[in-house]
């Protein structure tokens, strides 16, 4: 089984807080100018890769392979796939 470390996690903190931040800045600067389209996707495309890093996290943190499958909740969905 393999063990933490403790380094794993924390370049996908740093990229989370990278992410979220550009998502901000974009989200501020979508607010001055609402005809512009790109700022939008932006957002759109960092709150996407936002969810994946955490997903990453939540696997890199787990302690036992059960908890890196985001718990018992998904494990009961799966049997009716």
């Amino acid at each position: 089984m393999p063990t933490f470390s403790p380094g794993a996690a924390t370049p996908l903190l740093l990229l989370m807080g990278v992410v979220a931040s550009v998502a901000v800045h974009q989200l501020f600067l979508w607010f001055g100018r609402w005809r512009e389209t790109l700022h939008p996707w932006v957002v759109a495309w960092c709150a996407i890769s936002f969810v994946v890093l955490v997903g990453h996290y939540l696997q890199a943190v787990a302690e036992t392979p059960d908890g890196a499958g985001l718990g018992p909740a998904s494990r009961g969905s799966a049997r009716w796939l």
